[in-house]
């Protein structure tokens, strides 16, 4: 059925069936197009993207700062769950959850008829923008791409676009996919299809490489609140300047590179290759804290539901009750996970060299039960009277 002509909100990232979306959208079906531009620290200007969109076929454009968002409501507790996906810090799922919620709330705003979108049926983001949005608001249509476009190879999609004299990207390449944002960048490359081969160093764009790494070794010191880094070398910084500090300072000594083949939503696997400085610190130094703070039951849980919880970021169910229900056990988890870790990065590596905490539960030196809360032996030697009871049943 042809939907009725009206104003559309397009999530706009600049890619081949982003510029080809917004081009058959306006002129194919007549449709007002307003292109969302989400600002999350991509490094880059995002008005030359605006421009494309326009020269695609957008009315306007709408360019939302969504850096601080991004960080404080979805990385943040993120990392306090300690959450990945097969190795992975969720950079591109968690950019899209942010994406989304500003998509509902400008279409309610402004009273949009629609939300597209340029992600393909199948792929990861086209399930995690159906799912998100769906969760977010039922009653908003969606739209994808043109059906014959899902259909097309990626080289033919650009040939596509060379006959409808649709603009792309200046220096756009049908070689290299990347996704980049605040929190790491995710790249496909056409030259990565040969698993046995290391990625070409030119690939990279936050880290230099390991061996090119300073001779000398770096220490850095990382605070931590309730799970969260408020502090560098006891320096608060709000959550942009800090993740921008640790990116830059990990990429120059070569840390936080991830090579990997990565079992994707809807079957299949891909090989992708990530960079994410910031995030291999402040993981390496959370997880440190939580071994010296946590119980052990707790600890045990703490990492299940970790898991749990990255895979469902992962797949686009930020707004689900699910990921709800499982962060509220995390802001009880992460009650006593504060103090400081020191940290040494050296050619790629990240050692932890110290951590200290008000809250710690390590025993030190000497006899571990002196050092246990009043009540706690008690408690244990009943237990080990339960334990004696029932094998004396067996």
């Amino acid at each position: 059925m042809e939907m009725r002509v009206g104003r559309v909100l397009f999530s706009f990232g600049g890619g081949i069936d982003d510029v080809l979306s917004v081009n058959w959208l306006a002129r194919n079906r007549g449709q007002q197009v307003v292109a969302l531009l989400a600002d999350l620290g991509q490094g880059s200007y995002l008005e030359p993207l605006g421009e494309l969109a326009l020269e695609c076929g957008a009315a306007r454009t709408i360019i939302s700062d969504l850096r601080g968002e991004f960080l404080e409501d979805f990385v943040f507790p993120t990392i306090a769950a300690g959450a990945r996906y097969e190795g992975y810090w969720l950079s591109t799922p968690l950019a899209r959850s942010t994406i989304c919620k500003e998509l509902v709330r400008v279409c309610r705003e402004l009273g949009f008829d629609a939300i597209g979108h340029g992600a393909s049926p199948g792929g990861n983001d086209h399930l995690r923008f159906e799912t998100a949005i769906g969760a977010l608001d039922g009653e908003i249509e969606l739209i994808g791409p043109s059906p014959d476009l899902v259909r097309l190879t990626l080289r033919e999609r650009i040939e596509r676009a060379e006959q409808l004299q649709v603009p792309l990207i200046p220096g756009y390449s049908d070689e290299v996919s990347t996704d980049r944002n605040l929190w790491g960048v995710g790249q496909f490359h056409g030259g990565l299809d040969d698993i046995w081969e290391a990625p070409p160093e030119n690939l990279f764009q936050l880290t230099c490489c390991p061996t090119e790494a300073p001779d000398d070794p770096l220490d850095l010191m990382l605070t931590f609140e309730s799970g969260l880094p408020i502090a560098v070398d006891d320096e608060p910084l709000d959550p942009i300047d800090l993740v921008e500090k640790l990116n830059l300072v990990g990429g120059e000594h070569g840390v936080g590179r991830l090579d990997h083949v990565e079992n994707r939503v809807m079957g299949g696997k891909t090989r992708e290759v990530y960079e994410a400085p910031a995030a291999a610190l402040l993981y390496s130094a959370h997880e440190a804290l939580e071994e010296l703070t946590q119980p052990r039951v707790l600890n045990r849980h703490q990492r299940t539901l970790a898991e749990e919880y990255g895979r469902l970021i992962y797949e686009g169910q930020w707004f689900s009750q699910a990921r709800e229900a499982i962060d509220a056990f995390f802001k009880v988890s992460q009650r006593n996970v504060s103090g400081k870790v020191r940290l040494r990065l050296f050619k790629g590596s990240i050692t932890v060299r110290g951590r200290e905490s008000d809250h710690a539960l390590y025993c030190g030196s000497g006899d571990p039960l002196e050092r246990l809360p009043a009540g706690v032996l008690e408690r244990i030697t009943h237990l080990q009277r339960a334990h004696q009871i029932r094998r004396r049943k067996r």
